[in-house]
């Protein structure tokens, strides 16, 4: 199966390489959208082009292209001042900081070196980040506010045959930040992937726990499993060998996979948790050498897929989100001739809106975003 590589690692390298897009470029907008919070910040582009989109939650109206950004880029939303970040990978090399309460425009952006290709932030105080670089063999901690480096945390110990360790999701959780290790060549999985535990105050590795397969994609905090999820699609060129996996802060202990990706059809593409017997997965399928994506419902108590809610002949389905309340999930749509955010009820599987609600450019990634 075709499937593009983008999905599993946003690798840069893929797409064309384009300078850094400074804030202030046109927008049909005028530079900003009146969009109260919470809101969705919306991640999209056709990968050639980039920018992003905002919808309120409470009436869902909103604002698409409120401005232009790098082509290949995903999003963060910090907790802790209300923040959304957008995390601009290989050819940008950058972080902008966008501010919801300044008509949603970027206030701040900084470079993290070029051709280190960060892949993800994790915001642990107001003064103190982590993130991720998929070229580097270091882990950069920095001040969100400014992009002052503060240091780094040294993750050569877990490099593999290139002498990189491919560092790419992260997330906090209590007093420790989370980051998944892939271990890559030429993009492949090639050995042991891994979940590193490290201190968020001290930046020290506390521990490493080696993963059922290669992970992708955005690692998510479940506050009602209090349970890390982890999307292992392992290699996209064998749809049986990964699945969705479970960390237990607590304990320290990993579930295994709590479905498989032979359960699930097809490649994991994307997965989030609703509840203990309700999840939703996008599946990367192969249809007479053709990609296809679909999206289903599955119990992870007993690792059954118990609905099908959406399907594509093509690559049309990338991201999901679950609003913070958990009641409803928000996906990203694709479809070339209509794309958008389509919402479903979290409980049923049912859709909630007639049709997607347009975003510009195709969605990629959506952030949920409250006044922190």
């Amino acid at each position: 199966m075709r499937t593009p590589l983008f999905i599993r690692f946003a690798a840069g390298a893929l797409l064309p390489a384009a300078a850094l897009v400074l804030p202030g470029c046109a927008s049909e907008n005028g530079g900003g959208a009146d969009v109260g919070l919470p809101a969705a910040l919306v991640i999209t582009t056709d990968y050639q082009s980039g920018a992003y989109s905002a919808i309120r939650l409470a009436d869902l109206s909103g604002a698409s292209t409120i401005d232009v950004i790098h082509q290949d880029s995903t999003c963060r939303h910090d907790p802790i001042t209300g923040l959304p970040y957008v995390i601009q990978r290989l050819g940008a090399d950058a972080i902008a900081v966008i501010d919801p309460g300044s008509r949603w425009r970027v206030v701040d952006e900084y470079s993290v070196g070029a051709g280190s290709n960060p892949q993800d932030i994790a915001v642990v105080a107001p003064d103190r980040a982590y993130v991720s670089l998929l070229g580097r063999d270091y882990l950069l901690v920095l001040d969100p506010a400014g992009g002052a480096a503060l240091g780094l945390v040294d993750l050569s110990a877990f490099a593999d045959g290139d002498g990189l360790p491919e560092a790419s999701g992260l997330v906090a959780v209590g007093d420790s930040v989370y980051l998944t290790v892939l271990r890559l060549e030429s993009f492949l999985p090639v050995n042991q992937s891994y979940l590193v535990e490290i201190d968020a105050a001290t930046g020290v590795i506390v521990a490493d726990y080696p993963l059922a397969a290669t992970p992708s994609g955005k690692l998510r905090w479940n506050p009602v499993l209090e349970r890390v999820v982890l999307i292992e699609p392992g290699s996209f060129s064998d749809p049986t060998d990964g699945g969705i996996e479970l960390f237990d802060p607590a304990t320290g202990q990993l579930s295994g996979l709590v479905i498989t990706e032979a359960q699930l059809g097809g490649d994991v593409v994307d997965a989030v948790l609703a509840s203990e017997d309700t999840g939703f997965a996008v599946v990367g399928l192969d249809s007479a050498g053709k990609g296809r994506t679909r999206v289903v419902v599955f119990d992870p108590s007993s690792g059954e897929v118990t609905r099908v809610i959406e399907e594509a002949d093509a690559w049309n389905h990338m991201h999901l989100e679950l609003t913070p309340d958990h009641s409803q999930l928000w996906l990203a749509e694709r479809r070339p001739n209509d794309p958008g955010v389509r919402i479903f009820d979290a409980a049923t599987g049912d859709e909630l809106t007639d049709g997607p609600i347009s975003t510009g450019l195709p969605p990629f990634a959506i952030c949920f975003v409250d006044a922190g």
